[in-house]
């Protein structure tokens, strides 16, 4: 029988009143900015941002599933062929397990990371991945995305 990885992460993250009331006065500046500087389109565009934002949020179940075998990756939905995917590393965040991301032989979204549960033996689930892909050696997140985690975005 062929060992297979499976796990369920929340796809929804809490945010606080602090997070509306400082994305809405940063929305509301912008838009007033653009206008003040007779950029219609751009304060139009951020009028639009936090509906489209509303809406793509509610759409989103509240779990997704993650399932991870030598052939494929199963997440968002979709599989991944295994063949598709060059190189894997788990990301840390505060020296924990982040999350997982594979680099896809893609031109347009070559990145695919993937949310790891607590319940996620990350050692194990790295020398499964090490029979069939290549490790990349930076585990650690960048400014910018340890500020998207932060904001919660």
């Amino acid at each position: 029988m062929e060992k297979e990885f499976f796990w369920t992460f929340n796809a929804k993250t809490q945010k606080t009143r602090f997070w509306y009331i400082a994305a809405g006065l940063l929305i509301a500046f912008f838009v007033i900015f653009w206008i003040i500087q007779k950029i219609y389109a751009m304060s139009f565009v951020f009028f639009i941002l936090p509906f489209v934002y509303f809406i793509t949020e509610r759409k989103l179940p509240a779990y997704f599933e993650v399932k991870v075998t030598k052939e494929w990756v199963w997440v968002w939905s979709k599989f991944y062929d295994i063949r598709t995917v060059k190189s894997f590393v788990i990301i840390n965040y505060d020296n924990k397990p982040f999350s997982l991301r594979l680099r896809l032989n893609k031109k347009r979204f070559p990145i695919l990371d993937i949310p790891l549960s607590d319940k996620v033996n990350t050692k194990m689930l790295t020398n499964f991945l090490k029979e069939t892909l290549e490790e990349e050696e930076d585990q650690n997140m960048n400014f910018f995305e340890k500020m998207a985690v932060f904001l919660k975005i």
